[in-house]
């Protein structure tokens, strides 16, 4: 018998083999046979009296018990230790924390069936149910509440007299899976098998199908390598007209004698030989001394010393497909001689459908210029109808006044008194300058309106042109007692048309007096603005104190489309054409036009112009 330390020694031994074995499939047994040896020896110390042996096996036994704590953390299978009466979980190792992914303060102290199993709450198989569970497969919750199957054993065992339940358990989900997939895998075989059955199934009804129709342009034979056959099937008569006795000579016997055939016949040779051919074509008479096209596909038969000793072959009656072949290869090259001829004519049609396409795209050109002329005369006829409208009323007013003012001075002239005589012809006067202005005006239109108006671009002197007007209106200056102010600089010089500076300048003088109570003031001054970097711009400006222009008005002064005219300060007519006429004028030079008014403030009124 063995003494006690040489049996520590084999218990140590014994450790170091399941570490370094790990065998896990067996575990549960593994550790309860430790758990009985270490029993076993701790009795075993009671039969020693002397307390330092006592203290050294104590010793031992903690060093064993660290022992089994390393092989039941370093097995990758779980172990769990149960109390079967409540369930929970006593103590756990790192293998099953790592397959429920918790830590061991979560799993402690909790009923196993939160881990373990969760379909067999109250109806565990062991404790509830009396059987034995060795390699059943089970179910295990990780922390995330995923499924994962396991293969789960269960021992009783005691520890210091009191009843538990050792769980050990290995994570076969991955098997599980592949399990799972290969069958389906193999439904999906099972699936293809039986459909490709059936497919090949069709495709033999078919192929009888087939041969039973084609057999009347089929048939089949088989000679020896003399050249005589030995076999002919019975569709030979079908397609010759011979019976299979009848044809059983050599195949020579039936060929005409022509190129096609000494080829065929070459072939055959080489067939023989045992050299295999691709289809070939020959001529032969059927029963009825008819000359039919064959196509053969014959291969040699070979002995088992890889000897010749047959040849087998198809034959296939093409004689209807090379008529058919010669008809259609007939028409081809009578298409082909129409295409030739259809090519010519697209051709010709082409060079006269491109004729025709530059001259829609010249129709079409002209249609839209005549288009966008037509667009300008509506235009110009409405601008047209619109002015004369306007010059036929103020023109006849005007015009009228003149003549009744000079009947009655005809008339009266001796009745009347020196002041009288003044004021008539004072009234004959502004009557005179303003039809003037008004005729001025309007051939300055019709020019521009007619292209006519030709711009003579010289070195023209501002200040001048003010002072020429000054003159022009003087008499209305001093009726009205107005006051008009050049602050234009005397040596201010412009590059443009006389005529055009000079018409614009009367146009909006004539206007300020117009609209200007007595005693107010209109001024004409000139400021530089810059435009770029190395350019700047005159912008001239015609200021007055008058009665001003509201917003709404603002965009009808410049344009002919609306019918406006208004009365001035003391009642002075016009037909708005002034504005207009500058417009056009000085938008035709290049330059713009612009006003700033506030009614009972005045306005201004800016222009410039580019040569």
């Amino acid at each position: 018998m063995d003494s006690f330390p040489e049996k520590l020694k084999q218990l140590k031994a014994k450790i170091n083999f399941l570490i370094k074995e790990k065998k896990y499939s067996k575990i549960s047994d593994k550790i309860d046979q430790l758990h009985k040896e270490i029993i076993h020896k701790n009795n075993s110390l009671e039969d020693y009296n002397s307390e330092q042996l006592t203290n050294k096996f104590e010793q031992q036994l903690i060093e064993n018990e660290k022992y089994l704590e390393i092989i039941l953390n370093s097995v990758n299978s779980g172990v769990v230790l149960i109390d079967p009466e409540t369930h929970i979980i006593v103590d756990v190792n790192r293998g099953a924390l790592k397959m429920f992914e918790r830590e061991r303060k979560d799993v402690i102290g909790k009923e196993c069936f939160n881990f373990i199993c969760p379909t067999e709450k109250g109806k565990c198989p062991v404790t509830d149910l009396k059987k034995r569970v060795e390699d059943s497969v089970r179910e295990l919750t990780t922390k995330k509440g995923e499924i994962k199957y396991i293969l789960k054993n269960v021992k009783k065992i005691e520890i210091e007299g009191k009843p538990f339940l050792l769980e050990t358990f290995t994570d076969i989900h991955k098997q599980k899976s592949v399990e799972h997939e290969l069958k389906i895998l193999n439904e999906e075989l099972e699936g293809r098998i039986i459909e490709r059955t059936k497919e090949l199934c069709e495709s033999e009804e078919k192929y009888r199908s087939l041969i039973e129709n084609l057999k009347h342009k089929y048939f089949f034979y088989k000679h020896n390598i003399n050249g005589v056959f030995e076999y002919v099937s019975p569709s030979v008569k079908n397609v010759l007209g011979y019976s299979q006795k009848e044809f059983q000579t050599h195949y020579t016997n039936f060929l005409k004698d022509n190129p096609l055939n000494i080829k065929a016949v070459k072939n055959t040779e080489q067939s023989i030989k045992g050299i295999q051919q691709k289809p070939f074509e020959l001529e032969i008479f059927d029963s009825e001394n008819n000359v039919l096209i064959l196509e053969v596909s014959e291969s040699p038969l070979f002995d088992e010393n890889n000897k010749v000793i047959a040849v087998e072959g198809i034959v296939h009656d093409i004689t209807k497909q090379k008529e058919d072949e010669e008809t259609i290869n007939h028409q081809l090259d009578e298409i082909k001689i129409q295409n030739e001829q259809i090519k010519l004519i697209n051709e010709e049609i082409y060079v006269v459908n491109d004729d025709l396409e530059r001259r829609i795209e010249d129709i079409n050109k002209l249609n839209e210029n005549l288009k966008i002329s037509e667009e300008k005369l509506k235009g110009l006829n409405t601008k047209k109808d619109k002015f004369f409208s306007l010059i036929s009323h103020d023109l006849r007013s005007q015009i009228g006044n003149f003549v009744q003012i000079s009947d009655l001075l005809n008339q009266k002239h001796k009745e009347l008194s020196e002041d009288q005589a003044n004021m008539f012809f004072s009234n004959l006067s502004l009557l005179a300058n303003s039809t003037f202005k008004l005729l001025e005006n309007l051939l300055m239109w019709s020019r521009s309106q007619l292209g006519r108006l030709k711009t003579k671009n010289e070195n023209v002197n501002v200040y001048k042109i003010v002072e020429e007007v000054r003159d022009l209106c003087d008499e209305n200056i001093k009726t009205k007692g107005l006051e008009l102010v050049n602050n234009i600089s005397e040596e201010l010089n412009i590059y443009a048309d006389y005529n055009i500076v000079y018409t614009v300048f009367r146009n909006l003088i004539y206007n300020a007096l117009k609209f200007t109570s007595k005693g107010g003031i209109i001024t004409v001054k000139s400021k530089n603005e810059i435009v770029s970097q190395n350019k700047t711009e005159i912008i001239l400006i015609v200021q007055d104190t008058g009665i001003g222009i509201s917003k709404s008005n603002i965009e009808k002064i410049f344009n002919i489309d609306y019918d406006y005219t208004a009365l001035g300060t003391e009642k002075e007519k016009g037909t708005g054409l002034g504005l207009i006429l500058c417009k056009e004028l000085i938008e035709k030079n290049g330059g713009g036009i612009w006003v700033e008014s506030k009614v009972g403030e005045g306005s201004k009124f800016y222009f410039t112009l580019k040569p």
